[in-house]
């Protein structure tokens, strides 16, 4: 038996170090990686879920087609050629803009190197759409704005007093790092708000839980900024030196 350290890509976004012990060629286990800096040695459902996903009898491992009310396995050239040839019909008769492309996060690897919109490029359509857009998109282009790019360095939610989860819910969908350190920020005295519509795992552990009506939340946000800004409890030497306004 031989262990492989490498890391997780089942969410598409924390990416944890986990030890991958493998035996004629098979994998047999899986453990978190201790000495990774993300999740040390923790692992979630998913990650402890590869070995029923990767070894399923019911797992579907060549291309099937539709062949009346059933399924006909055929070959990957057959796939392929289906696939070309539907595209050339669809742009022939009604144009290549009748053509839209929809990526889902599971393909997430695809969609940072944007080989679909190379594809689209060259087929000559515009109409691509994402999950992000709904998701991760927002606070991406937020960080940007804010910092100057994604995530900046040093962020240690583990030591900060106040910690706000906004339509989050790490309880569920981060519990092996972003929870974690929630909860040992909690450890040291930090309260957590949560703003949510649902009463979520993780809204039930907040010290401020604000089930705010759905599509409200531009509104919530632009009150804790008039209050913010009318108190005066910001830091007016910092904005004074730092912050560019769209006026400027």
């Amino acid at each position: 038996m031989k262990v492989i350290k490498t890391i997780c890509g089942m969410c598409g976004g924390d990416y944890c170090g986990i030890d991958v012990s493998v035996e004629d060629d098979r994998i047999v286990d899986i453990k978190g990686s201790k000495e990774h800096q993300l999740n040390q040695g923790r692992t979630c459902p998913q990650a402890r879920a590869v070995l029923e996903l990767e070894y399923d009898p019911n797992r579907l491992s060549y291309p099937m087609k539709r062949a009346g009310d059933a399924w006909q396995r055929i070959s990957w050239d057959e796939a392929l050629d289906t696939i070309a040839d539907k595209l050339s019909q669809i742009k022939e008769r009604y144009g290549a803009q009748a053509l839209a492309v929809y990526e889902g996060e599971s393909l997430e690897q695809f969609i940072r190197d944007g080989w679909a919109r190379r594809f689209m490029n060259l087929y000559g359509t515009p109409n691509w759409a994402q999950n992000d857009h709904m998701c991760y998109l927002p606070a991406v282009i937020a960080e940007h704005l804010t910092y100057g790019r994604e995530e900046i360095d040093g962020f240690e939610p583990e030591h900060a007093r106040c910690i706000f989860l906004w339509g989050a819910n790490p309880v569920t969908s981060h519990i092996t790092t972003h929870w974690r350190y929630v909860t040992q920020a909690r450890k040291r005295g930090a309260k957590l708000i949560v703003v949510d519509p649902r009463f979520s795992r993780s809204a039930q552990k907040a010290d401020i839980y604000a089930p705010i009506r759905p599509g409200s939340d531009v509104a919530l946000a632009l009150g804790l900024i008039n209050f913010i800004i009318t108190e005066k409890l910001y830091d007016a030497d910092f904005v004074e030196r730092w912050v560019m306004s769209l006026d400027n």
